[in-house]
């Protein structure tokens, strides 16, 4: 099999190339809310599928992690279990919560339907505050302004390449932030507080640091201090927009890090604690077991039976 790519536009990836490394250059050190909850995106699996007849479909069966579907032939219906399907156009994205059944059909207009279904793995906890908020499958239509990160998924689709399965990773996962970003300022019925909080001047480096930081001994006199702005200040607007106090956010932030690199470390105990800003383990294992119910060693010990779980 030969492979060219003398039919795919030369500035395509380097475009990407130039996008990304801007984007960090801009923003290091700066931990947004979104970057935050998703954490480091995996994807564990992906493949380009096609359906074709309008009497066909494509069923995906349950997963523990998140689903997205890039149309690129056609257009697809999309549902979740037993629910009514949504029509995602050419070039949409759709991404159905872990635990669905998702069946893709052709849309009625359509004879052939071919999609890129992508897994993406994510840390369970912190990745909350996003997964909650958005409904069993979430349809995301392109609305023809450019995005060269969904054009890299076009042209691997068209164009069999080395190492195309690599680059159809690495793309979903920025895809997805790009989508959720997408969906959150311009579908979403209500965008969550955290997302409205994210844009606010006064709190959203107030976010940026306990997220960046969750190991400092922050009060709300430091966490003012990051804005510049008065206590009272910091905390009117805190109850104001997330509807809790700037400690208690903390709180239950540090133990949702914590949750996760129970996890998905083997930190010991003791150094989990310390990464979330505890110096007493005892006082940790106090407050992990408010936030959860169970003590940190028993959260360690459900990961382990879940693991084996997966594995048999």
């Amino acid at each position: 099999m030969s492979v060219t790519t003398g039919d795919v536009p030369k500035n395509l990836y380097a475009d990407v190339g130039r996008t990304f490394v801007s984007v960090q250059t801009a923003r290091l050190g700066d931990v947004d809310a979104l970057s935050s909850f998703l954490g480091t995106v995996r994807t564990v699996g992906g493949r380009f599928a096609s359906v074709d007849s309008a009497e066909d479909h494509l069923d995906l069966e349950p997963s523990r992690s998140l689903t997205m579907i890039t149309v690129v032939e056609g257009s697809a219906e999309v549902s979740a279990d037993d629910a009514e399907p949504l029509l995602a156009p050419r070039r949409a994205v759709a991404l159905a919560r872990a635990g669905r059944r998702i069946r893709v059909r052709p849309g009625q207009d359509d004879s052939t339907t071919s999609v890129l279904v992508s897994r993406l793995s994510l840390h369970r906890h912190r990745s909350s505050h996003v997964l909650d908020t958005l409904p069993d499958v979430t349809v995301v239509p392109d609305e023809g302004l450019p995005c060269p990160i969904l054009d890299v998924v076009l042209a691997e689709w068209e164009h069999d390449q080395p190492g195309g399965q690599l680059v159809l990773e690495r793309a979903s996962e920025v895809l997805l932030l790009i989508t959720l970003r997408e969906w959150y300022t311009q579908w979403a019925p209500e965008p969550p507080a955290w997302f409205v909080a994210a844009g606010d001047p006064v709190l959203a480096p107030v976010l940026r640091a306990i997220h960046a930081e969750p190991r400092l001994p922050w009060t709300v006199a430091s966490l003012a201090a990051r804005v510049p702005t008065s206590r009272a200040t910091l905390a009117a607007r805190f109850r104001a927009v997330l509807g809790e106090t700037p400690i208690a956010y903390l709180s239950r932030w540090r133990m949702h890090v914590a949750a996760d690199l129970l996890a998905e470390t083997d930190l010991p105990v003791v150094d989990v604690a310390r990464a979330v800003g505890y110096t007493s383990p005892f006082a940790f294992s106090e407050a992990f077991t408010r936030a959860f119910g169970v003590r940190p060693s028993t959260a360690r010990g459900e990961r382990s039976d879940q693991d084996e779980a997966t594995s048999a």
